[in-house]
């Protein structure tokens, strides 16, 4: 077997190991039990961890939870027991320590509008990151984008400045109950923007080459975190084919399942940079006008590869498909 084809099956596996993190967030993790998900032996699972993502499990794991908890403490409804239970944390005085030691601020001053500076420091270094993006567990490197317009994948009016005299239509959203899907994907992580079409290219790559390509495939994008929150390098970035009934993910992917629930459905077909405004224009604005919140789980965005035979092509590109937001009362 090719290095690269071992190297490739080494990191699913780890893979496999962010996926079962994610699926049992707010539940204690035993070392032991995530290296057997990677069928790594314990004595050297931490070791290797710490090799390919920069950091302890025990670290990643709390970091994940501390910046989920960020997220939701945005919402001012939110309660700060409450978010802390369900990160994990045994206690809200556990929390709030752990809380201010990773945003300098306690959890209540956060909500209470501490958390504006730090999203617009995150967003501008966002914006002025100029390293490619990091290809989480990939074989062959990924080169620089020169053009700095595709770089800034965030608009440099702010949160919410700049959205009051932004009017989509809104005529088409809708509110749908979705199924669960299976996908099979490939992750990497760096700053968002017209990186992810290396990603999506790989992907595509890799689908032809398992006989697993054709105009009727719907896929799948996800960005786990949030880039206002989470520091550049470590930023996420999902791309995916559904697979559908009974099907298997191909050798050379990943699979998960993506959880159905109530969602808010929007389509979309414009320039990436007016699809990140109109992701933020419905967060700022359309859902709470509308007595809606995001609910505790990952928004997607969903594309047929018919509509879309450039979506592996420069961020110039045009993309239709629809945004699908999940949703609960506020």
């Amino acid at each position: 077997m090719p290095v690269a084809q071992k190297l490739d099956a080494y990191f699913l596996r780890l893979n496999r190991v962010l996926d079962d993190i994610d699926a049992r967030f707010d539940e204690a993790l035993d070392l032991s039990q995530l290296a057997a998900t990677a069928h790594f032996e314990p004595v050297h699972f931490h070791k290797i961890f710490l090799a390919c993502l920069g950091e302890t499990p025990a670290a990643y794991v709390r970091r994940i939870r501390l910046e989920r908890s960020a997220a939701r403490l945005m919402n001012r409804r939110a309660a700060v027991l409450d978010v802390a239970l369900d990160a994990g944390f045994g206690s809200g005085e556990a929390f709030a320590r752990a809380f201010r030691q990773r945003f300098g601020h306690s959890p209540s001053v956060w909500q209470a509008g501490a958390h504006a500076a730090s999203r617009l420091t995150a967003m501008h270094q966002h914006q002025a990151w100029q390293r490619p993006a990091q290809p989480l567990f990939s074989t062959s490197p990924w080169q620089p984008d020169t053009d700095t317009a595709q770089r800034t994948f965030a608009l440099i009016d702010g949160f919410p400045l700049g959205l009051s005299t932004y009017r989509p239509d809104c005529s088409f959203f809708s509110l749908r109950t979705l199924a669960p899907q299976r996908i099979a994907y490939l992750r990497s992580r760096g700053a968002y923007g017209g990186h992810v079409r290396i990603l999506w290219s790989r992907l595509i790559a890799q689908l032809g080459e398992s006989d697993f390509l054709d105009d009727k495939r719907e896929l799948i994008a996800r960005w786990p975190d949030n880039p206002s929150i989470t520091h550049v390098s470590q930023c996420r970035h999902e791309v995916g084919v559904v697979l559908r009934p009974g099907e298997q993910a191909p050798a050379c992917l990943n699979q998960r399942l993506i959880p159905g629930g109530l969602h808010l459905v929007c389509p979309i077909d414009g320039r990436p940079e007016e699809i990140h405004r109109l992701w933020r224009w419905i967060f700022a604005v359309w859902l709470p006008r509308n007595g809606l919140c995001v609910a505790n789980a990952l928004s997607f965005e969903r594309f047929s590869l018919a509509d879309n035979p450039a979506l592996h092509l420069p961020a110039t590109a045009r993309v239709a498909g629809e945004l699908c937001i999940p949703v609960a009362e506020a």
